[in-house]
Protein backbone atom coordinates (compact mmCIF):
# COMPACT_ATOMS: atom_id res chain seq x y z
CA UNK A 1 0.00 0.00 0.00
CA UNK A 2 3.01 2.26 0.83
CA UNK A 3 4.09 1.20 -2.36
CA UNK A 4 1.52 2.97 -4.25
CA UNK A 5 1.28 5.97 -2.19
CA UNK A 6 4.91 6.58 -2.86
CA UNK A 7 4.26 6.12 -6.46
CA UNK A 8 1.68 8.77 -7.03
CA UNK A 9 3.84 11.18 -5.08
CA UNK A 10 6.60 10.84 -7.11
CA UNK A 11 5.26 10.86 -9.78
CA UNK A 12 3.19 14.22 -8.87
CA UNK A 13 6.18 15.79 -7.72
CA UNK A 14 8.23 14.90 -11.17
CA UNK A 15 5.15 16.66 -13.25
CA UNK A 16 5.18 19.53 -10.89
CA UNK A 17 9.03 20.37 -11.53
CA UNK A 18 9.35 19.25 -14.94
CA UNK A 19 5.55 21.17 -15.47
CA UNK A 20 5.09 19.63 -19.56
CA UNK A 21 1.83 18.70 -20.10
CA UNK A 22 2.66 15.21 -21.09
CA UNK A 23 3.60 14.07 -18.07
CA UNK A 24 -0.06 14.57 -16.74
CA UNK A 25 -1.14 12.34 -20.01
CA UNK A 26 0.35 9.30 -19.55
CA UNK A 27 -0.78 8.95 -16.01
CA UNK A 28 -3.66 7.23 -16.64
CA UNK A 29 -1.57 4.81 -18.49
CA UNK A 30 1.28 4.34 -15.54
CA UNK A 31 -1.78 4.00 -12.88
CA UNK A 32 -3.19 1.22 -14.78
CA UNK A 33 0.33 -0.73 -15.45
CA UNK A 34 0.82 0.19 -11.18
CA UNK A 35 -2.19 -1.73 -10.97
CA UNK A 36 -1.90 -4.31 -13.36
CA UNK A 37 1.60 -5.58 -12.54
CA UNK A 38 0.38 -5.29 -8.13
CA UNK A 39 -2.97 -5.93 -7.79
CA UNK A 40 -2.50 -9.57 -7.12
CA UNK A 41 -0.05 -9.26 -4.29
CA UNK A 42 -2.74 -6.67 -2.27
CA UNK A 43 -5.88 -8.75 -3.44
CA UNK A 44 -6.74 -11.50 -1.54
CA UNK A 45 -9.61 -13.22 0.91
CA UNK A 46 -10.01 -15.84 3.43
CA UNK A 47 -11.65 -19.16 3.29
CA UNK A 48 -12.81 -22.14 5.69
CA UNK A 49 -13.79 -25.56 5.10
CA UNK A 50 -14.42 -27.64 7.78
CA UNK A 51 -13.62 -31.39 6.71
CA UNK A 52 -13.94 -34.37 9.07
CA UNK A 53 -14.11 -32.35 11.79
CA UNK A 54 -11.29 -30.13 11.12
CA UNK A 55 -11.24 -26.40 10.28
CA UNK A 56 -9.12 -25.65 7.28
CA UNK A 57 -8.42 -21.51 7.05
CA UNK A 58 -6.27 -20.31 4.23
CA UNK A 59 -6.18 -16.86 1.71
CA UNK A 60 -7.23 -17.06 -1.99
CA UNK A 61 -4.95 -14.57 -3.81
CA UNK A 62 -5.86 -13.90 -7.60
CA UNK A 63 -2.55 -14.24 -10.26
CA UNK A 64 -2.30 -14.73 -13.34
CA UNK A 65 -3.83 -17.99 -13.98
CA UNK A 66 -6.45 -17.30 -11.53
CA UNK A 67 -7.24 -17.56 -7.98
CA UNK A 68 -4.77 -19.59 -6.43
CA UNK A 69 -5.80 -21.24 -2.38
CA UNK A 70 -3.11 -21.36 0.05
CA UNK A 71 -3.56 -23.49 3.36
CA UNK A 72 -2.74 -21.63 6.74
CA UNK A 73 -3.91 -23.19 9.29
CA UNK A 74 -5.38 -26.46 10.21
CA UNK A 75 -7.45 -26.85 13.38
CA UNK A 76 -8.90 -30.02 15.16
CA UNK A 77 -12.19 -28.62 16.51
CA UNK A 78 -12.62 -31.83 19.10
CA UNK A 79 -9.59 -30.47 20.22
CA UNK A 80 -10.60 -26.90 20.90
CA UNK A 81 -10.53 -25.70 24.66
CA UNK A 82 -13.65 -22.98 23.95
CA UNK A 83 -15.10 -21.64 21.11
CA UNK A 84 -16.77 -18.47 21.62
CA UNK A 85 -17.96 -15.16 19.55
CA UNK A 86 -15.93 -13.16 19.45
CA UNK A 87 -16.40 -9.29 19.86
CA UNK A 88 -12.97 -8.08 19.29
CA UNK A 89 -11.75 -7.92 23.17
CA UNK A 90 -9.07 -10.32 23.02
CA UNK A 91 -9.18 -10.30 27.23
CA UNK A 92 -11.64 -12.78 27.09
CA UNK A 93 -9.37 -15.44 25.35
CA UNK A 94 -7.21 -15.15 28.30
CA UNK A 95 -4.07 -15.10 27.92
CA UNK A 96 -2.47 -16.76 24.10
CA UNK A 97 0.81 -16.80 22.86
CA UNK A 98 -0.40 -16.74 18.93
CA UNK A 99 -3.55 -15.47 17.21
CA UNK A 100 -4.36 -16.00 13.84
CA UNK A 101 -6.81 -13.88 12.54
CA UNK A 102 -8.56 -14.71 9.15
CA UNK A 103 -12.05 -12.70 9.52
CA UNK A 104 -12.24 -10.25 6.64
CA UNK A 105 -13.45 -7.47 8.93
CA UNK A 106 -13.21 -6.11 12.24
CA UNK A 107 -16.40 -5.24 12.70
CA UNK A 108 -18.06 -8.67 11.93
CA UNK A 109 -20.74 -9.49 13.95
CA UNK A 110 -20.02 -13.33 12.43
CA UNK A 111 -16.52 -13.48 13.88
CA UNK A 112 -16.02 -16.61 16.03
CA UNK A 113 -12.97 -17.39 18.02
CA UNK A 114 -11.60 -21.19 18.41
CA UNK A 115 -8.87 -21.73 20.76
CA UNK A 116 -6.70 -24.64 21.39
CA UNK A 117 -3.21 -25.63 22.99
CA UNK A 118 -0.60 -27.78 21.52
CA UNK A 119 2.50 -28.41 22.22
CA UNK A 120 2.20 -26.23 25.86
CA UNK A 121 1.46 -23.42 23.19
CA UNK A 122 -2.07 -21.65 23.27
CA UNK A 123 -3.21 -20.35 20.09
CA UNK A 124 -6.59 -18.58 19.51
CA UNK A 125 -7.90 -18.35 15.69
CA UNK A 126 -10.07 -16.18 14.41
CA UNK A 127 -12.52 -16.21 11.15
CA UNK A 128 -16.19 -15.26 10.50
CA UNK A 129 -18.72 -17.95 10.19
CA UNK A 130 -21.69 -18.68 8.69
CA UNK A 131 -25.15 -20.73 10.78
CA UNK A 132 -24.07 -24.00 9.25
CA UNK A 133 -20.34 -23.89 10.40
CA UNK A 134 -21.70 -22.61 13.77
CA UNK A 135 -23.61 -25.87 13.65
CA UNK A 136 -21.21 -28.28 12.41
CA UNK A 137 -18.72 -26.42 15.67
CA UNK A 138 -21.53 -27.78 18.38
CA UNK A 139 -21.78 -30.83 17.26
CA UNK A 140 -18.45 -31.51 16.87
CA UNK A 141 -17.83 -29.89 19.94
CA UNK A 142 -19.51 -29.36 23.47
CA UNK A 143 -17.82 -26.49 24.37
CA UNK A 144 -19.43 -24.60 21.13
CA UNK A 145 -23.32 -25.33 22.37
CA UNK A 146 -23.74 -21.65 22.80
CA UNK A 147 -23.23 -21.01 18.66
CA UNK A 148 -25.90 -23.96 17.98
CA UNK A 149 -28.59 -22.26 16.27
CA UNK A 150 -27.22 -18.60 16.68
CA UNK A 151 -28.08 -16.40 13.80
CA UNK A 152 -25.09 -15.50 11.33
CA UNK A 153 -25.41 -13.25 8.56
CA UNK A 154 -24.20 -14.50 5.49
Amino acid sequence: VAGYFLFVIAYFIVCITLVPIHLFAVAPIFTWILVFFTWRYVSYDYYFEFKSGALELGTVRGGAKGRKRKLKKTVTVKEATQIVRYSGDISTLGKLDRLFDFSGSKASENRVALVYEKEGERFAVIFECTSKCANLLAAFNPKAAALKGGKFHG
